[in-house]
């Protein structure tokens, strides 16, 4: 049994997306980059097989607060990222397993060795996972064990918090811990990075595209021709200005707002005063939570199609930690044409540059932010 680090390096936060969920939407909350240039996979990695098991959060018990569905979906995350890492064949266990109480990281993998030999396993290795923290702070050690299929450990790992935190990020929240776990497999398969371009997609690239619910390639392709049409009749086309804050519109944010637009030549923006019916209901995947908001935000336009040539939502969450302060948990903005087809679908949060920038804690923050990314897909 041994225990791997990668070569050299750390990672970083960056600014653009998942590629996967890029591709879904075509910009998303964030990406993450490998600081360090890692060969490609070796000859033979395709023909490797695991099963990631569901995530271990602390003990395993309910967590009030976080959704029963969580681990099972970040196991998928970890299967995306090994499947845009060069692994083909990747299964998502149903079966939960449950370290024992207080147990360490050794006593915890030979517990999960002797639990994989009991569940006939269709592929050559099994991931157990267990991330510690709590909801607000984050993940603060992350433990980690791969079995083979006939119950014997082949690796064990563990990042602390100072480990964890020396990436460069402020807190680690659940889908960066999973890229973190990733990262620490990396070098035990020789997989490549998952943030390529050319990185291959497969069932785990659909499922998660399911899950998320974005467009088709064809309306991705359709979005950037109305994108190119917007660019060049910008200064005279009319933009209807939609704000809500924590899900409830705010006529005088939108007044704001199309005021910020309309100085910065970003359209002949004009503040609508109109509640906008819909609800989304709440989602672990963020993407999923942008993706509802475009959708209802579509069908609300195509049965009251607007004066204007245009029409923007920017959707703000906005609330209050446990101490009271205010924290603004991501920023999205929806443009579509007056029929409702989408132009721009995108978000924002904690991991983007241009949100750590602007630092928003404010209705007034999140415009600037708007205003930004506006600038960034316009100009």
């Amino acid at each position: 049994m041994k225990s791997f680090r990668p070569a050299s390096g750390g990672i970083v936060v960056a600014s653009a997306v998942w590629v996967v969920l890029i591709a879904m939407l075509g910009i998303v909350p964030w990406r993450l980059v490998a600081a360090d240039a890692t060969p490609a996979a070796p000859v033979g990695v395709a023909e490797k097989t695991v099963t990631v098991f569901p995530i271990v959060i602390n003990s395993g018990a309910p967590m009030p607060g976080v959704s029963a569905d969580m681990s099972k979906n970040m196991a998928e995350l970890i299967g995306l990222f090994l499947e845009r890492g060069g692994m083909k064949d990747i299964e998502i266990a149903d079966a939960k397993f449950m370290p024992p109480q207080d147990a360490d990281l050794a006593k915890a993998a030979e517990a999960f060795a002797q639990f994989v030999k009991s569940q006939k396993l269709k592929t050559e290795f099994a991931i157990f996972v267990q991330f510690f923290g709590k909801p607000g702070t984050g993940a603060v050690e992350i433990h980690l064990a791969v079995v083979d299929c006939q119950g014997k450990v082949v690796l064990t790992d563990r990042l602390d918090q100072q480990q964890l935190l020396a990436h460069g990020a402020k807190k680690v929240d659940p889908m960066l811990a999973c890229y973190y776990t990733f990262q620490q497999l990396r070098p035990f398969w020789g997989l490549m990075d998952s943030n390529q371009q050319t990185a291959p997609e497969g069932k785990m690239a659909k499922l998660w595209a399911e899950k998320s619910g974005g467009p088709s390639k064809a309306e991705r392709e359709a979005m950037q021709a109305r994108l190119k049409v917007l660019k060049q009749t910008l200064k005279t086309d009319k933009i209807a200005v939609f704000v809500r804050v924590l899900g409830r519109s705010d006529p005088q944010a939108a007044a704001t707002l199309a005021a910020m637009l309309a100085h910065d030549d970003l359209g002949r923006a004009e503040a609508v005063d109109v509640e906008l019916p819909f609800k989304i209901k709440p989602n672990v995947n963020q993407v999923r939570i942008l993706s509802d908001t475009a959708k209802a935000f579509q069908e609300f336009l195509r049965k009251n199609s607007p004066a204007t040539d245009y029409a923007l939502l920017a959707d703000y969450g906005i609330g209050r930690s446990p101490d009271g302060k205010t924290v603004v948990g991501g920023v999205n903005l929806i443009l579509c044409d007056r029929d409702g087809n989408w132009v721009v679908v995108t978000g924002r949060n904690s991991h983007q540059p241009d949100f750590q920038r602007i630092d928003p804690r404010s209705p007034d923050d999140c415009h600037r932010l708007i205003v930004e990314v506006m600038k960034q897909n316009l100009r």
